[in-house]
């Protein structure tokens, strides 16, 4: 995926939102694209041998939660908040729409690719920092555990992660440094729950990935239920380290006061279930049943009283039917307008619920 790179925005006050928009729409042509009405950047990556450059996300997040007015809204999230369809009909991002149905101060760490390793230090540094959201969002993109993504050199962020676990508020530094793609991760297996087992190597799915031929075609169908398969049909246990990352990243929040609002991402599961038979969502099933589990033992028992902290679990991976996603067929978690307004209107639906709950 193509990283954006941004100007920061500075400081932080409440603007109108439906105004920044329009500035936004006149100043952008392209995607990926920014929320309005946060101080947030979709983050540039330093990715194969580049100089140092600035992370303008991680200075306005510090900003944010160092001011008298911090942003009441905390959500992470990934490519899903970013994208949308050039042919869609509406040009609105889910972080757009989701800005505009948010007017108590909202922020939004987004990058392509980012996970929960990436989300559990920005949690770290948050403890540092003088002011609290009320309520964080913490996505859930199945994707993230495959092989195929958590081995891939492309999403490591070892640059982001080894400056955010190293922030000192007191000599705060906001440099990425130099950094180069690791082929290390190449050579591992890829592991799918379909036909016994099926196991490819990581170099040789990325060549598939490369591939494009004829639409329809017996290869095309080939093609999608091995990518289908990787993504999605691995074969999940409690020791993943995005699952212990996604673990911490609530504990965290849950240390320094904030309510979690975690939900499983929209996937493509009609197409899923062409592509892979039925025992695609016996494969996708397990693996949303091991997570669930794993982040509801490190939350508390939910109360109800003024002084409680509340946590939210939500399964949306079979909620959208396939026409929702930018195509039918890929192995996508993008959405078209109908999907993002939904997920919007979702989101909106349980902060409302937490902050009934919430302490702060």
């Amino acid at each position: 995926m193509t990283q954006g790179h941004f100007s920061p925005i500075l400081g932080y006050f409440k603007i109108a939102v439906r105004e920044a928009v329009e500035a936004i729409h006149a100043l952008r042509k392209s995607k990926p694209r920014m929320m309005p009405s946060v101080l947030q950047v979709e983050a540039p990556s330093v990715k194969g041998a580049q100089v140092a450059a600035e992370y303008p996300l991680l200075k306005s997040f510090v900003d944010a939660y160092s001011d008298d007015c911090p942003p009441a809204l905390l959500v992470f999230g990934d490519s899903v908040f970013l994208r949308v369809a050039t042919d869609d009909q509406s040009s609105l991002s889910l972080g757009e729409i989701l800005g505009l149905s948010y007017q108590d101060g909202m922020f939004l760490v987004s990058g392509s690719g980012y996970h929960s390793g990436v989300f559990e230090q920005f949690s770290a540094v948050l403890e540092a920092l003088p002011a609290r959201p009320r309520i964080a969002v913490v996505p859930i993109n199945l994707r993230i555990f495959s092989p195929t993504w958590d081995l891939n050199p492309l999403y490591q962020f070892e640059s982001e992660i080894e400056l955010l676990s190293s922030f000192d508020l007191k000599r705060p530094d906001y440099t990425l440094q130099d950094a180069k793609l690791s082929t290390e991760f190449e050579d591992h297996v890829v592991s799918m729950e379909l036909d016994g087992e099926k196991i490819i190597s990581l170099s040789e799915f990325l060549g598939i990935i490369r591939e494009s031929p004829a639409i329809g075609s017996e290869a095309w169908k080939d093609r999608l239920k091995t990518i289908f398969q990787c993504h999605y049909m691995y074969l999940l246990n409690t020791e993943h380290r995005k699952i212990k990352s996604l673990k911490q990243t609530i504990k965290r929040l849950n240390g320094i006061g904030v309510s979690v609002y975690c939900y499983i991402t929209p996937i493509n599961y009609e197409a899923g279930k062409e592509y892979c038979g039925d025992v695609f969502m016996e494969a996708v099933e397990k693996n949303i049943s091991i997570i669930q589990q794993e982040i509801e033992s490190v939350w508390p028992a939910v109360f109800t009283g003024n002084d409680a902290l509340a946590f939210r679990f939500d399964n949306f991976a079979f909620r959208l039917a396939r026409n929702v996603f930018f195509t039918s067929y890929n192995a996508t978690e993008h959405l078209r307008f109908e999907g993002r307004d939904l997920i919007a209107k979702r989101i909106a639906e349980a902060e409302r619920a937490l902050h009934k709950t919430s302490a702060y």
